[in-house]
């Protein structure tokens, strides 16, 4: 057994790797308690040390995200529509901040149009 800390949205039965040196070391998950995630490893754990990394492989994180997105693009739309939004920043600097916020990583940026 072995417990991760992570940041990332983690399922039960989830696939992960932890990665130690060349290898990469097939656990599943089979707890989580907040953000730690119990896995079963399938191999020999005997080397592997404190702070090794952890590759989670949930197939559906691509898939939550645009869904996030979306529901982001919609709020924005609907905010900007009800409160007739003026000035402050562009829609799509406000989402951009609101994705930001929330998923911890920085939106990519806009070419500039000149």
């Amino acid at each position: 057994m072995v417990t991760a800390e992570t940041e990332e949205h983690v399922m039960q039965n989830e696939v992960a790797y932890i990665v130690h040196g060349e290898e990469r070391l097939k656990s599943e998950v089979i707890r989580i308690r907040g953000n730690l995630a119990e896995m079963q490893v399938y191999e020999n754990t005997r080397a592997v040390k404190v702070g090794e990394e952890v590759e989670f492989t949930n197939p559906f994180r691509w898939l939550l995200r645009v869904m996030l997105i979306i529901i982001l693009i919609i709020g924005a739309l609907l905010s900007a529509t009800l409160l007739k939004y003026k000035g402050e920043m562009s829609l799509i600097e406000k989402a951009r901040s609101v994705y930001e916020e929330l998923l911890g990583e920085k939106a990519a940026e806009e070419p500039d149009s000149n």
